[in-house]
């Protein structure tokens, strides 16, 4: 198995503040954050309707991981 000839690596993170600093780019999230936003999302929570789903891949599924999240 061949590599290409030209190989782009891009890194996120969404908890390091001081990525910035290392050339890496922070991402904060699409949504505007306010106190309103914050209560709609407790209220639903409280009634059940914010359902959050963590699933954890190992690195060897990396791909399987990237497809699901997109």
């Amino acid at each position: 198995m061949s590599l290409p000839v030209s190989v782009h690596t891009f890194f996120v993170t969404i908890a390091d503040f001081r990525a910035h600093q290392l050339g890496i780019t922070f991402s904060s999230g699409g949504q505007e954050r306010s106190a309103a936003r914050l209560t709609e999302l407790a209220q639903d929570a409280a009634n059940g309707k914010l359902v959050t789903t963590v699933t954890a891949y190992p690195l060897t599924q990396a791909a399987t991981a990237q497809q699901v999240s997109d």
